[in-house]
């Protein structure tokens, strides 16, 4: 039986399974990972996730990619073992910030460092060590919300916002030229976005300390990802290699993928209000030029949806026996 302390969690409030940004998003990144083959078969690397009680990530990446190695890492132990949809993921009990420091690094792996709170140091700690710690060849990403909340998960009220980021960071963190008047909307999102890039390129200039010229460590970001499925998201990440393996890294073409962003200018995920019909309709014309009789349906609809058309989720009632 739940405990009554763990009715705020947010998967609690929240049907992972039933977010259709996310999902798109989910599926976007899975089509990105099977690029990593010129580094490595795919199927052998590691892949490292919160779970949550629905193991989403976990059953995609293990279906579609046919990884093996994965590894959940879980702040609280209640019906995880019995949610497990598969025997090949281990589960890993305790905060990310200590368990992050014992596992093992010597495999290439995807790292989806999916948090469901607010940008804080912990994060950024989680970060630091990840980067420090990852084989050349690997994927990390970065989810957070993309509002700046209190120790509670309450929102901040405006005219406190500065202050509670720089609580939440550290105020050596928060960029110099941030003032309380650009602390709204999405431009927290962007906000959250160049204190996360710091991170990562602090941790792959001191990583290359002590590397001689030829084996430097290289970062390259792949994603910058913002939608709202309830609430405001961000997702950043890229991939680590060396000046050594920088010919895979080309031989990998992400740039031929239209929602990869190398820039600070992100990939909104933008999902319309479709009917089931209307999906039909739109798919007979795609991806060509939409036929006139899709003209009913709202323009912004029509080139939102092309967008992503290839990725766009389905879901349906069922009942199963």
């Amino acid at each position: 039986m739940a405990q009554q302390g763990n009715y705020d969690k947010s998967y609690n409030k929240i049907d992972y399974r039933m977010r259709p940004a996310k999902c798109i998003e989910r599926k976007m990144l899975c089509e990105s990972f099977r690029r990593l083959a010129h580094f490595e078969d795919v199927k052998k690397y590691s892949y490292i996730g919160f779970g949550s009680p629905f193991f989403c990530d976990f059953f995609f990446f293990h279906k579609i990619l046919s990884i093996r190695n994965m590894i959940c890492i879980e702040k609280e132990e209640e019906d995880k073992e019995r949610n497990k949809p598969f025997s090949c993921i281990k589960m890993k009990y305790g905060q990310s910030n200590a368990i992050l420091p014992n596992l093992n690094w010597k495999v290439r792996s995807i790292v989806w460092l999916d948090y469901d709170y607010t940008l804080n140091n912990s994060i950024l700690k989680d970060i630091r060590q990840v980067f420090s710690s990852v084989k050349v060849g690997s994927v990390v990403i970065i989810t957070v919300d993309a509002n700046i909340k209190d120790e509670f998960g309450k929102e901040v009220e405006e005219g406190k916002m500065l202050e509670a980021l720089k609580a939440n960071v550290g105020p050596g963190k928060v960029p110099v030229d941030i003032s309380e008047n650009g602390l709204n909307g999405w431009n927290i999102a962007k906000i959250f976005k160049r204190i996360i890039s710091s991170e990562i390129k602090k941790t792959v200039t001191d990583k290359n300390g002590g590397q001689p010229d030829g084996n430097k460590f290289i970062y390259n970001q792949l994603y910058n990802f913002c939608y709202d499925d309830g609430t405001r998201m961000l997702t950043v990440g890229g991939i680590l290699y060396d000046e050594k393996t920088s010919k895979l890294f080309a031989q990998c073409c992400f740039n031929e993928l239209k929602f990869i962003r190398t820039s600070n200018d992100p990939y909104n995920i933008i999902v319309p209000k479709l009917t089931l019909q209307e999906v039909k309709l739109l798919n007979k014309s795609l991806p060509g030029k939409f036929h006139k009789d899709s003209g009913f349906i709202l323009e912004k609809y029509r080139l939102d949806y092309k967008k992503i058309y290839q990725f766009f989720p389905h879901f349906f009632e069922t009942e199963v026996y």
